[in-house]
This record gives C-alpha cells, structure tokens and sequence, in this order.
C-alpha cells in the first residue's frame, strides 16, 4: 500500500510539472499570435504612409523624419495594449496554476490521511473521498472556465490592435476605389501641390488620428484593468466557496 502511495504521490509530481509546462507554452503562444500580428499592422502602417506620399508625388526620403515618428508613435501604442493585455493573461495564468496545484495538494493531503488513519470507519474515507471528487471537479470546471479566457484575452488583444489601425484602414479603402484614370490625374495634380499642402493633407491628419489612438488606448487600458480585476475577483470568490464546501463535507 505504501509503495503504492508513493507512486501515486510521484505521479501527482509529474503532473504538476506537465501542467507549468503547458501553461509555458501557451504563453509562447500568446505572445508568438500578438507579435505576429503587430509586425503585421506595422509593416501596414509603413506601406500605407509610402502609398499616401507616392500618391502625391513626393519623395519618401525626404519624409524619413516624419514617417518615423510616427510609427514610434504607433509602436508604442500597440506596446501600450500588449503590455496590458499580457498582464490580463499572465494573472490568468497564475489562477490556473493556483487551482491545479490546489488540486494537487488536496489529492495528496487525501493520500496523507490514508497512510496516518489505517483504522478509520469506512464512512469518514467515503465521505472524504467524495468531497475529494466534488471539489477536483469545481476546480477543473474553473480551469475550463480560465482557459476560455485565455482565448478570449488573445481575441481582444488582436481586436485591439485591429483597433488602432482602423482609421489607416479606412483611408487605404478610399484610394482603392478610386477609378484608375481619375487616380492617375489626381496624382498627377498632387505632384505639383505645395509642400505646405501635403503635410496637412497627409502628415498632419495621420498625426490627428494617432493622437485619437492614444486617447482611446489610455480608455482601453483602464478598462483592461478593472476586466482583470474582476475576473480574479470571481475566480477567487468561487475558489473561496469551493473551499468552504469542501471544508464542511469533511468534518
């Protein structure tokens, strides 16, 4: 029996190890997606500036200056939203952890009870048993529930981010429309605009729009917060209530 127990006891080890390691990799995972998906929206907002300055016959290394601050500015925007959102996923993370290794420990202090109390009445074993499974199967239904979650949190971050280019977004779908031959004459008219002109035209508003980015993100991010918030709040009201029950079928 105790060879036996200590099999068991290993086993649970294991497991535990397993578990850290999965969550590891789901965490690669979400970050691999996101970085995926910025280079994406950068290498976007880099082409559309090129397009936008080509369309009015100008140079792109005479705007090297402007183009580049304002992919910093958006680069640091979506650093903004990932930063948040990688915490959201991280404390998720950590509650998954926390229930499985609760689990664990509550199957082992089961194991424990067996070894020190070899002449307990049936009934006290069954009834710790149940409580046991009861309580394993919460747990899992809250790991479910987590790693749902965790899927969501890699949605809204990839909406987030579709977020902060969607004005660059709509903008590239007006010039798609554009018949080609009043397309050609436009930029045709546009070569010969003043400087003056395509700065506002072009510099300017894409600054306006990014400047409308950060003010949404500065929203976005406390809303993330209080999301994360009451997320663990909930996972721990549930635990906490769990354990109460667990406790109460036990005595």
């Amino acid at each position: 029996m105790k060879q036996i127990d200590n099999k068991l006891l290993e086993q649970i080890k294991n497991l535990s190890e397993l578990e850290v390691l999965e969550m590891d990799i789901l965490f690669a995972k979400f970050n691999k997606l996101l970085f995926e998906c910025y280079e994406e929206k950068i290498s976007y907002i880099q082409k559309n500036i090129d397009d936008q300055i080509i369309a009015f016959g100008k140079k792109i290394d005479d705007y090297t200056n402007e183009k580049n601050s304002i992919v910093t500015g958006y680069i640091n925007e979506f650093q903004t939203i990932y930063n948040q959102r990688k915490e959201q996923y991280y404390n998720i993370i950590v509650e998954i952890q926390e229930l499985q290794a609760n689990q664990k420990i509550a199957l082992a202090n089961f194991v424990t009870f067996i070894n020190k109390n070899s002449e307990e009445p049936l009934d006290n074993y069954e009834k710790k048993l149940s409580a046991l499974i009861t309580k394993y199967d919460a747990y899992d239904a809250m790991v479910a529930e987590c790693e749902k979650k965790l899927d969501d949190c890699i949605t809204a971050s990839i909406e987030d981010f579709n977020e902060i280019v969607k004005y660059r977004n709509s903008n590239l779908e007006v010039v798609k429309k554009q018949n080609p031959i009043i397309n050609f004459f436009s930029k045709l008219l546009k070569k010969f605009t003043k400087k003056e002109k395509f700065e506002k035209e072009v510099i300017e508003k894409i600054k306006e729009e990014l400047s409308n980015v950060e003010i949404k993100n500065s929203d976005m991010v406390n809303i993330i917060e209080q999301q994360t918030i009451d997320l663990i709040a909930k996972i721990e009201e549930v635990r906490e209530q769990v354990n109460l029950e667990f406790k109460l079928a036990i005595q």
